[in-house]
């Protein structure tokens, strides 16, 4: 679990470098804090839903606010086809990373 955790922190932190401008990243605390709290700042600077809920694993909490962070970033029928597919998280976060780090 450790190792998902991980890997899902060096996923988000590419997919928030890609996408994100210079200046948004530094107002997020963007290399200056743990990802995770990054990845929450933003979902709350979005007005989205954060789960900060310390009585889950931090890899549950961490899971929810990727999801939630797809669910904002990604287009609702590409998420619906993910969610047809069964796909985990984790799945469509490396699918996302991988096509941003392709195209731009």
């Amino acid at each position: 679990d450790l190792q998902t955790l991980s890997h899902l922190r060096f996923l988000m932190a590419l997919l928030l470098k890609k996408i994100s401008s210079q200046q948004k990243l530094q107002k997020l605390g963007y290399e200056k804090r743990l990802i995770d709290n990054v990845v929450v700042a933003s979902l709350k600077l979005a007005n989205r839903k954060a789960c900060e809920d310390q009585s889950l694993t931090a890899i549950e909490r961490m899971r929810r606010n990727v999801e939630e962070f797809l669910n904002w970033i990604v287009p609702a029928k590409a998420m619906e086809t993910f969610r047809q597919e069964q796909q985990s998280v984790e799945n469509i976060l490396d699918k996302i990373v991988t096509m941003y780090m392709k195209h731009k």
